[in-house]
């Protein structure tokens, strides 16, 4: 998934489908709140295996 202020373009990608990561389109505009994250994975009860983070650094953690 992608997100800035909010989750957007959610995908799963394992073995079976690892070549389609290459075709993943990127969005967001800025505004990097990680709880949008965290948030959306307890919404859907999502626990992923593993979570990648690429980041400019500017961010904001918030604890709601």
């Amino acid at each position: 998934m992608c997100f800035d202020t909010q989750v957007h373009n959610v995908q799963d990608f394992t073995e079976a489908n690892v070549d389609e990561m290459m075709k993943y389109k990127l969005v967001g505009g800025g505004g990097t709140i990680f709880t949008c994250v965290l948030n959306h994975m307890k919404k859907e009860d999502y626990v992923p295996e593993q979570i990648i983070w690429f980041t400019d650094g500017k961010c904001i953690v918030t604890g709601k």
